[in-house]
């Protein structure tokens, strides 16, 4: 602190103090402290603690909503499992058949020939396989005279008129072993067709004992083969 000296009575006085105590005077200092005197605000109270409950509070009533939401979630239908479709069985290694209606014959490759097929004259001891039927002349030949073996077959479309004899390819096997030749020669290049039948004969010199002739045809056109026997 310091001493200064009171411009009114000329005593000393205290330069903090606003007014002489000698005089009264009042220094102009002393006005300016009063009225530029500042109070600091007061302290600012702390609201972490309100953030903090407004938080717990905002927590809780989202567990509260979100809590009924997956309840109706789980309580929802789950969707059924797709059907299963059986698998059939196989027992002992068999596969059963299925039952599909027979297949029209158009005599194409017939399996089963009926002598009604290849017209009539057919010999007794007519031999029938597929398209082909064969048959001795006379029907009972005797040993060691000559007979003839006739061969018919049946083609497959009336529009043919003619059928080529080379065609034909085989042979014909006697009791002995004696091999003849199909077609036999001087039978011509081709066969008149009637009624979808053509004809021709092979002609063979009986052995000393009848047994059974074996007949092997060929056929590049019909594409097979068939084995056929007359037996005595």
């Amino acid at each position: 602190m310091a001493l200064v000296t009171c411009p009114e009575c000329g005593k000393h006085k205290s330069d903090k103090a606003g007014t002489c105590p000698h005089c009264g005077f009042q220094s102009p200092v002393a006005e300016l402290r009063v009225v530029f005197s500042y109070e600091p605000p007061a302290p600012k109270k702390d609201q972490s603690g309100c953030l903090g409950c407004l938080t717990l509070l905002a927590i809780s009533g989202l567990i509260y909503w979100i809590g009924p939401c997956s309840k109706n979630l789980d309580e929802q239908p789950k969707p059924s499992p797709p059907p299963q479709i059986p698998i059939p069985q196989i027992q002992s290694g068999r596969i059963e058949p299925s039952k599909a209606e027979p297949a029209e014959n158009h005599d194409e490759n017939p399996s089963a020939p009926d002598a009604a097929d290849f017209g009539p004259g057919l010999g007794k001891n007519a031999s029938l396989q597929g398209r082909y039927a064969v048959w001795t002349d006379p029907d009972n030949p005797l040993p060691r005279k000559p007979y003839r073996i006739i061969v018919r077959i049946k083609v497959p479309s009336n529009e043919t008129e003619s059928y080529p004899i080379d065609d034909i390819s085989g042979h014909v096997i006697v009791s002995d072993g004696h091999k003849v030749t199909i077609p036999p020669p001087g039978t011509g290049k081709f066969l008149k067709v009637q009624d979808r039948i053509v004809q021709f004969d092979v002609r063979v010199l009986g052995p000393d004992k009848l047994v059974r002739d074996r007949i092997v045809l060929r056929s590049a056109l019909f594409n097979d083969e068939q084995t056929l026997e007359i037996v005595y």
